[in-house]
């Protein structure tokens, strides 16, 4: 609840602290639990506020890794938004693929292989970087991300544009 307003407040950063205890809680007592409203917030329509406030209300509850998560998308209490489910879904995985940490096993990364290139050169072909095609990187399939002159030249499209391209 808006302590000023008496409102509900589903983006308040204290729904992702509650649901992360609540998941804790239940880990403790042995039982499944589950987190509610990921990425829900509280405005009407999609608004930076959306994207600031989902996104910490996604991560939050996550890195526990409840066994259900409960609503996402949702607009307002009662409001499912499309595009905002879109959003949600690919908070979700980066947010999973934040949980998975970084797999660092030795003899994987740099060892060497900065010695051998040296600097001022380009790493693309080396182990390494060859590595990031086996899900190390997670690289977001909901983007608009290219310089600024080539996004200017396609007209400056939003991220709204070509969420019809994006394949769940």
């Amino acid at each position: 609840m808006d302590p000023r307003l008496g409102r509900h407040d589903g983006g308040a950063i204290e729904v992702a602290l509650l649901s992360v205890a609540t998941i804790e809680m239940g880990r403790f007592c042995g039982l499944p639990v589950e987190a509610a409203r990921m990425g829900s917030t509280d405005p009407q329509i999609l608004s930076i506020q959306i994207a600031f406030k989902g996104s910490v209300n996604n991560l939050l509850p996550t890195m526990p890794w409840p066994d259900v998560l409960v609503g996402p998308g949702m607009l307002g209490a009662m409001t499912l938004g499309l595009v905002q489910l879109l959003v949600v879904l690919e908070v979700f995985r980066m947010c999973r693929q934040a949980r998975r940490w970084i797999a660092a096993v030795a003899g994987d990364w740099l060892e060497g292989i900065v010695d051998s290139v040296g600097p001022a050169r380009t790493y693309i072909g080396e182990r390494p970087t060859e590595m990031c095609g086996g899900g190390e990187w997670y690289i977001t399939r909901l983007r608009v991300h290219d310089t600024f002159e080539d996004w200017s030249a396609a007209g400056r499209p939003k991220l709204l544009t070509v969420l019809p391209k994006v394949h769940c």
